[in-house]
This record gives structure tokens, sequence and C-alpha cells, in this order.
């Protein structure tokens, strides 16, 4: 890892070497083709620790992380606006059930 670029460290992993062919696992696509793009450079600079010396080929496999943690969503309240042109809406639908679900939605007003 210590033959890696300082901005490509992170989200990349050592997984194996095995018969001269390294191979290493990036986060993102975007990350292993810079990997890739600068193999000359890594490989060099890897040839110099005793344990990697007979490298001769630099394997990427793109790995993403397993949970993306997202934040939860907000929910944004109706505004008075929106709510008076839901209940609008509603009065010129001829359907009897979708104009229920139109006013339903209108009455969630913010105050």
């Amino acid at each position: 890892m210590a033959s890696l670029p300082p901005a490509l460290v992170t989200g990349t992993r050592f997984v194996c070497c095995h018969e001269g062919e390294l191979t290493l696992s990036a986060e993102s696509a975007g990350n292993a083709s810079q990997i890739r793009f600068r193999q000359h450079e890594i490989m060099e600079k890897l040839r110099e620790n005793e344990l990697f010396r007979f490298v001769w080929k630099l394997k990427v496999k793109v790995v993403p992380p397993r949970f993306n943690q997202k934040p939860p969503a907000k929910k944004i309240p109706l505004s008075k606006e929106n709510a008076r042109l839901l209940k609008e809406e509603a009065g010129h639908t001829k359907d009897k059930k979708l104009r229920e679900v139109l006013e339903k939605l209108a009455s969630h007003v913010r105050d």
C-alpha cells in the first residue's frame, strides 16, 4: 500500500500476490483506472521491497463497498400553495377515488 500514490490509498485494498501477480481491489472504477494508468510507477516503487521484487503483473478489481450509508430522506411538508393546487385539481377530476386521494394529499399542509 505504501507504493500507491496517497490519493489512491483510500478505498484500495491488497487482495493477494500469487506467482508474480499482485491483485488489488478498488472501491470505484475511477480509482481502478487511476491505478491501472499509473501501474508502471507503482510497480517500480513496489519492486524496491524485497517481498515484491519478482512481481510482474498488477491486477485491479472493482469491489464497491457493501453498504452505502445514505442519510435518511427528509420529508418536506406540503406548502399551502401546493395544497391549494391539489384541491383545485381534485375539483376538476371526474374520478371519485382519485379526487379523494388528491383531497387527502392536500390536507397534509404545513402549518
